[in-house]
């Protein structure tokens, strides 16, 4: 009889932790998972495509036009006489 009362406990206290579990798939569930699936992949693959329309453009040089094209890019600021524009800290 004991036996019989401590499973009787037990299934009770299980009971609603069971009964909270979402096991049971409803009506349609599985349906507006796929089409919510189908809608993203179509909208991926439509960014990708309009990402591929896009011409390759090469490097572009904002201050291009501002810069004279006689100097090299790379020089460092000198003065007339030709020492360095900024003295080294000492």
């Amino acid at each position: 009889m004991r036996a019989f009362a401590a499973v009787a406990l037990i299934v009770a206290l299980a009971a609603p932790a069971f009964a909270k579990s979402d096991h049971v798939q409803r009506a349609g569930e599985g349906q507006m998972e796929k089409i919510q699936e189908k809608a993203a992949e179509a909208a991926r693959d439509a960014y990708e495509k309009s990402l591929s329309n896009i011409p390759d453009q090469g490097s572009t040089d904002p201050w291009g036009a501002v810069r004279p094209d006689d100097k090299p890019k790379t020089a460092a600021a000198r003065r007339p006489d030709g020492s360095p524009a900024v003295r080294p800290r000492q």
